[in-house]
């Protein structure tokens, strides 16, 4: 585009040098045109004036009188074309009084044949027309020196003309063939650039379909594997819930003869024997408690969540009256704000509360009454539900294992449960489409908090702490 640009500028630069050079030709032609006019009229009033001398007829006196009048409107005219030459003004400023001189010269004669006899002129003083061929030689003498050097003007400026010509057309021609060698390279860097491109969407095409083909059987793994583990995980929790209800049977009978030995012989028995039995009894209660819990957890997976829209408050005083008699032994204080209405299952959040409260009451300070909060805040499309309290605390580390299932932070023994309460929790609030997670400092008290999609049809607002002198205590 650059190039194409500074050509069409030369050529126009060219064109213009060209229209200058015969602009200027033409003006040295009219110079001469005019000059040889200004002659021709200084010819022509002599002529008049030679033809009155001789005859006598005014006509030829009125012819001089025009013949003079065109001559300085002439003279003028030529000094107006050569203005710019200052060689030429200065020969048309010798010309103008010489022609003066011979129009006044010429106009004498033209007086004196009118006063003096025509037998009389013969006689008339010859220095009057001998000044006049004086100065017809001056004038011839001037206007050939005007002439040449017009001709010599002429001459070069019709070079320059030729010189323009060859240059524009030399241009032009060469702008031509740059714009067709351009238009040239343009056309095989299109061909280049289209067998480029046809290439590169064959290849686009060629890797959409492999990509597609790919995917296909990506797809196809996934959904194999999918299908795979969904009967994996049926065939587990399956297993998981015929064991776990096969198992309480035998359990149940070990225990409650392990009971019947311990009851009936643990006086009779020596040594170590009756501490031996204790554990047996005390293993076999574990064991089945373990079973029923791990029922409790198969249960939770298999059962599909029935959603219901319901006052979350109403589920927490069902929560505690459940855990009335943990709650009166600890002495523990639960404080809530203004609790908004959900949708969920309001049997899981009903257990989710319960495992939540009784972990804190569970993991109380000894001889610190436990102190509960629950808080509900409104977020992007979900309610944030925060269980505080200020029991014992853990590690930050262990925020994660707790949720595993039989994970315990503690000897068994040392505090009651099985390790699969917050395993359940998460459990349900992955169901539900939230997540849940843990934050605690070793004696700092310990704060669970879970999440709940909101739904189009979830009623009332986000929880208004109020102030802790409002919170009920249950005793």
């Amino acid at each position: 585009m650059l190039v194409p640009f500074l050509l069409g500028i030369l050529v126009l630069w060219f064109a213009e040098y060209y229209r200058s050079s015969i602009r200027w030709v033409t003006h040295t032609q009219e110079v001469l045109a005019e000059v040889d006019q200004l002659f021709l009229l200084i010819t022509e009033a002599e002529s008049s004036q030679r033809a009155f001398f001789l005859t006598g007829e005014e006509h030829f006196a009125s012819d001089f009188e025009a013949a003079k009048s065109r001559v300085t409107t002439q003279l003028q005219a030529v000094r107006g074309l050569v203005r710019d030459n200052a060689t030429q003004q200065r020969r048309l400023a010798e010309l103008a009084p010489a022609v003066a001189k011979t129009m006044d010269g010429l106009e004498r004669l033209i007086r004196l044949r009118r006063t003096v006899e025509t037998a009389a002129l013969a006689s008339a003083p010859t220095a009057l027309r001998h000044e006049g061929s004086l100065l017809m030689a001056t004038i011839r003498s001037i206007v050939s020196g005007v002439k040449r050097e017009e001709q010599r003007l002429l001459e070069s400026r019709l070079k320059d003309q030729g010189m323009a010509e060859f240059q524009l057309a030399f241009s032009f021609v060469a702008g031509l063939l740059i714009n067709i060698g351009l238009l040239y390279r343009a056309y095989k860097l299109l061909i280049r650039y289209g067998i480029e491109r046809d290439a590169a969407e064959a290849e686009i095409r060629t890797l959409n379909e492999e990509l597609e083909q790919r995917v296909q059987e990506r797809t196809s793994e996934l959904q194999s594997a999918n299908e795979q583990l969904k009967k994996t995980n049926e065939d587990l929790s399956r297993f998981a819930h015929v064991a776990s209800h096969d198992l309480q049977e035998p359990l149940r009978t070990v225990a409650s003869y392990a009971g019947l030995l311990e009851r009936r012989y643990a006086t009779k028995l020596e040594g170590d024997a009756g501490l031996y039995l204790g554990m047996i009894v005390s293993g076999a209660k574990r064991m089945q408690s373990q079973v029923q819990d791990l029922l409790r957890f198969s249960r939770t997976d298999a059962q599909k969540l029935r959603y219901d829209t319901f006052n979350l408050g109403a589920v927490l005083d069902e929560v505690k009256d459940d855990l009335a008699a943990a709650i009166e032994e600890k002495k523990a204080q639960i404080r809530t704000g203004v609790l908004p209405r959900i949708k969920a299952d309001r049997t899981k959040m009903v257990q989710v509360l319960e495992n939540l409260i009784s972990n804190a009451l569970k993991f109380s300070k000894p001889g610190v009454p436990p102190i509960i909060t629950i808080d509900v805040v409104s977020e992007a499309r979900q309610w944030l539900i925060t269980v505080t309290d200020n029991g014992i605390g853990f590690e930050p580390e262990f925020g994660e294992k707790i949720f595993i299932i039989f994970q315990r932070l503690h000897s068994v023994g040392t505090y009651p449960g099985t390790g699969i309460g917050l395993a359940i929790c998460k459990r349900i609030v992955e169901a539900h489409g939230g997540r849940i997670w843990a934050t605690s400092e070793p004696g700092g008290g310990s704060a669970f908090s879970f999440t709940i999609p909101t739904r189009t049809t979830d009623a009332g607002a986000p929880q208004v702490r109020q102030p802790l002198d409002t919170a009920e205590k249950v005793d």
